[in-house]
């Protein structure tokens, strides 16, 4: 979940490449997110706009009556997004001793948690790069860590920040050219690169090969 001005965009990514199926996961995933935000808020709530990692399908009727919203196809991620004043809404069946339960279960787990040891750093990193920032120090503000302290576990860990963003970037280009459409320049800048020849050239050195290469070989045969 990710909360800008007023908006809030709630959003779910597959961070490995080749998955199959993953147009069906992806649709599964803004459905669900969906149902719960309908369920949580209450029947009038509605997103303002949804977006899929896929490619356009020839009838969109369905996603329309189901989703109700304006679609977005090709996306860098499965999102749903709608008004941040939804989150500040009473929930009518809200357990306060459950809540109280649960929130210091949370409290230990965050305790006990190095997400610099997990996938949350490249979740971070994936969520950042359609932003203006993806710095180290963004990252770790959005881990809730110290730049410095963050250098620190990386270091620890036998990586360093920029070893983690290329991980990254490589695995969203290959699950963006491997599942949708989407143009090369079009991906090059989403994943913050200034042109496409500057991101073919740093994903031959991941892959060595091409982006369209790639493309034409992971994509299957009709």
């Amino acid at each position: 979940m990710a909360v800008n001005d007023c908006t809030a965009i709630l959003s779910y990514g597959i961070h490995v490449p080749g998955v199959r199926n993953a147009e069906q996961v992806y649709d599964l995933s803004v459905g669900a997110m969906c149902n719960i935000l309908r369920q949580l808020c209450g029947g009038e709530w509605h997103p303002d706009l949804v977006t899929l990692p896929r490619e356009r399908p020839r009838d969109i009727r369905p996603y329309r009556e189901a989703l109700g919203s304006l679609l977005r196809f090709n996306a860098l991620q499965s999102a749903v997004v709608f008004p941040s004043r939804w989150l500040t809404r009473p929930l009518p069946d809200a357990d306060a001793f459950l809540h109280r339960l649960l929130e210091s279960r949370a409290v230990q787990e965050v305790a006990d948690f190095d997400p610099v040891l997990s996938r949350e750093t490249r979740r971070a990193v994936r969520d950042l790069l359609q932003t203006v920032d993806c710095s180290r120090a963004a990252v770790a503000g959005r881990l809730g860590l110290h730049e410095r302290t963050f250098g620190r576990r990386l270091k620890a860990a036998g990586t360093t920040f920029r070893q983690l963003l290329d991980a990254t970037r490589a695995d969203v280009a290959k699950q963006l050219l491997h599942d949708t459409r989407s143009p090369i320049g079009r991906i090059a800048v989403s994943l913050g690169y200034t042109d496409a020849t500057a991101f073919a050239r740093a994903f031959r050195g991941w892959t060595g090969m091409t982006p369209r290469e790639f493309r034409a070989r992971s994509r299957p045969q009709s």
